[in-house]
């Protein structure tokens, strides 16, 4: 099931990408410290789409966002690690 879902996705993509119907369909990537419940992150996806739908006036159901949780110690800032 996972692997049809992911390859469902992969080809929606695609699609959204190559300048047909779909070619306003924003994807808002998300990058940030692990940690949060999967209450706050679902909270934030919903912001993101809200804001996205009102501002860039896409359509809701085409609104895309990825939250990738990462490590402390794969950040750098002023090239010093931030963990």
């Amino acid at each position: 099931m996972q692997k049809a879902f992911l390859s469902s996705q992969s080809n929606f993509l695609e699609e959204a990408n190559d300048g047909g119907t779909n070619s306003k369909m924003p994807i808002v990537k998300v990058l940030m410290y692990g940690g949060r419940s999967q209450q706050q992150k679902d909270d934030l996806a919903r912001a993101i789409t809200d804001a996205v739908e009102s501002i860039a006036k896409a359509p809701r159901d085409q609104t895309i966002v990825v939250i990738q949780e990462v490590a402390k110690e794969h950040y750098y800032i002023g090239a010093k690690r931030s963990s």
